[in-house]
């Protein structure tokens, strides 16, 4: 296990995601009006008869009451259903139809893995958690609030899945690209050291997942992660259950729009005075 014990220097600019997004444009409806269709078929005198005949018919497309259908605001029954929340946009939630386009989503997934790899303060928690200064102590850390992310993301619906699946992806490219600077490692072992950080990563989603209403099953589950390689005092254990919680419940009041709009997220402090 080279590669996980490997010194990380946290003096040192980390790499970051690189990110480019491109910028989304609804796309604008035109009317198009026919003057044709309205106008007289004939000018001739001996048509008279047969405009006079047809007159009623065109009148009604005249009527300012008719045309108003096409200019009027929505009433407010539609646009209930049609909002957030509403009774359409909960149908198209459950089958899967996206408010949200794929590519703003893939943006947010990469911003949102950027503040849980770049936004928490890693020396508090090596210290508190007495965790060595490597890559796989920076990995566990990254691991807890990218899970934090996840739980959040998974009250949003199909947007809300589609965009989790995006920040694990960021999640497993950036951990490639940052093993690759630790040194000169085989490529076959790195890529095996990969896939069991893979293994593990499910298997502490699940241990994390259990403690989600139980602040005992949780603190179990840090226990096993942060503090399986030393670390003998509960009330150390007891301040990580207290910020996994208070970053959780700031999570929820977080808003849809700053979190699946914008990416928009930032992590408290580990220590409360």
């Amino acid at each position: 296990m080279r590669l996980l014990l490997a010194p990380l220097r946290l003096t040192s600019a980390s790499p970051r995601c690189l990110l480019s997004s491109a910028s989304l444009h609804p796309a604008s409806v035109t009317t198009t009006c026919l003057p044709g269709l309205l106008s007289p078929l004939t000018t001739s005198a001996t048509s008279h008869h047969a405009t006079s005949s047809h007159r009623h018919l065109l009148s009604p497309l005249a009527s300012p009451s008719v045309a108003s259908l096409h200019t009027s605001p929505v009433s407010a029954g539609l646009r209930d259903l049609v909002a957030p929340g509403g009774a359409i946009r909960n149908v198209l939630g459950k089958l899967g139809v996206l408010n949200v386009s794929r590519a703003r989503l893939r943006a947010v997934g990469y911003l949102l893995y950027e503040t849980a790899a770049d936004g928490p303060d890693y020396v508090q928690f090596f210290q508190l958690c007495e965790m060595p200064d490597t890559f796989f102590s920076w990995y566990l850390v990254t691991e807890l609030h990218v899970w934090m992310l996840c739980v959040r993301l998974a009250d949003d619906g199909a947007e809300g899945k589609f965009c989790r699946g995006q920040l694990i992806t960021a999640m497993w490219e950036d951990l490639e690209t940052r093993s690759k600077k630790l040194g000169s490692v085989a490529a076959s072992v790195r890529n095996e050291q990969i896939q069991q950080t893979s293994h593990h990563f499910q298997a502490a989603l699940l241990g994390y997942d259990e403690g989600l209403q139980d602040d005992r099953v949780l603190a179990s589950a840090l226990w096993r992660r942060l503090f399986s390689r030393g670390g003998k005092d509960a009330t150390r254990l007891e301040t990580i259950v207290a910020y996994v919680r208070r970053e959780q419940a700031r999570l929820d009041r977080l808003s849809r729009d700053r979190l699946l709009l914008h990416g928009q997220n930032s992590w408290g402090p580990l220590l409360v005075t």
